[in-house]
């Protein structure tokens, strides 16, 4: 805007005249005025020195051809679409090449970038940085306002550096010299408190430690062939809090108890320990039916357990056994059909 400001004014001259664009350049220089001293320290942050990492900050040591990022500290831990994610990274070390500092929120599971920010901190060329001096960074960026209808989520802070000549990405490393993929760090939560899972097929109220309820699950099909995929998509909701991170195990079984086939995982990017009151969240899981399963009557069961020693957590409701909830309906592996019926010949 400011950059355009003259041509702007001189458009306007000769179209109204001297009086009438008096009026419309005053806003113009008021803001020509006013971007170097309110609105760009705003948008950039204002570099820091500070002798030291601070206690409450994360370290990382991370470096890239002569950047280090020492450490950070996130001060939003919850985000819904729209809002502002705030940190300070701490950084130490010069590159002649002045890089672009970018900061992104990213999926957890396809690391597809979500918001973010392209910045030079403080509005500082890197090669005039003091290299022995640690600098505090203020990032702030506002969450993509279409991220709706996403996660829950733990989101992952990606930062890097890139060259703004030839668009190269600095290589991290560790303090050691180890080259290291990317630099992911530790993000808020996006929760879209206006979005809620579709209601499951089979309602149910099953509690799992007083702090997980299974509110419902939905599944593919009932009836499958060998050799088929039966997708459940179980229904969670908050109850309270978790101290730990623990894993879902979902398991169909044959008539002496034996299981048939199994997955367990936690809930993909949302660790237990991670969770905060919201609208309930579906978690889809998909089971594949072995080629040598006899045709009979199968039943499925749920489970939560501590992943470091295998404890099931207790749990609370109707069809309940071992601290395993089992689904009151039958899975029926039927007879697989033909090849020739499949092929069409």
């Amino acid at each position: 805007l400011v950059a355009f400001a003259p041509l702007m004014a001189l458009g306007w001259q000769t179209i109204l005249g001297r009086r009438l664009s008096a009026l419309l350049i005053a806003p113009l220089a008021v803001a020509a005025l006013i971007s170097p001293v309110l609105i760009l320290p705003r948008a950039y942050g204002t570099l820091e020195r500070v002798a030291a990492l601070p206690s409450s900050a994360q370290p990382i040591n991370v470096q890239a051809e002569g950047l280090a990022v020492l450490g950070y500290e996130l001060y939003t831990d919850r985000v819904a679409p729209d809002d502002l994610v705030r940190l300070d990274l701490y950084i130490r070390g010069e590159n002649d090449a002045n890089p672009v500092l970018f900061v992104m929120a990213v999926n957890p599971i396809s690391k597809d970038p979500i918001s973010g920010i392209d910045t030079y901190p403080g509005m500082s060329p890197t090669d005039s940085l003091d290299p022995d001096a640690i600098y505090r960074v203020p990032i702030q960026f506002r969450m993509n306002q279409n991220a709706v209808g996403i996660g829950p989520y733990a989101l992952e802070i990606a930062v890097g550096w890139r060259d703004p000549e030839t668009d190269r990405h600095l290589h991290w490393t560790d303090m050691d010299g180890n080259p290291l993929t990317a630099v992911l760090l530790t993000g808020p939560l996006l929760i879209d408190p206006n979005h809620a899972a579709p209601a499951p097929e089979y309602p149910t109220d099953v509690t799992f430690g007083e702090a997980i309820r299974l509110a419902g699950y939905t599944l593919s099909d009932s009836e499958l062939a060998a050799g088929d995929e039966l997708a459940v998509t179980l229904n969670w909701r908050y109850i309270a809090p978790l101290a730990e991170d623990y894993t879902v195990t979902l398991a169909l079984t044959d008539a002496n108890g034996e299981i048939v086939a199994q997955n367990d995982s936690m809930p993909a990017g949302y660790p237990t320990s991670r969770w905060r009151p919201g609208p309930d969240f579906s978690d889809t899981r998909t089971l594949t039916i072995p080629e040598d399963t006899p045709v009979g009557e199968y039943k499925l069961y749920v489970g939560w357990y501590r992943a470091s020693d295998g404890t099931r957590v207790q749990v609370s409701g109707e069809n309940t056994r071992d601290n395993l909830f089992i689904l009151p309906v039958q899975i029926l592996v039927e007879p697989m059909l033909e090849q020739s019926h499949v092929s069409g010949s």
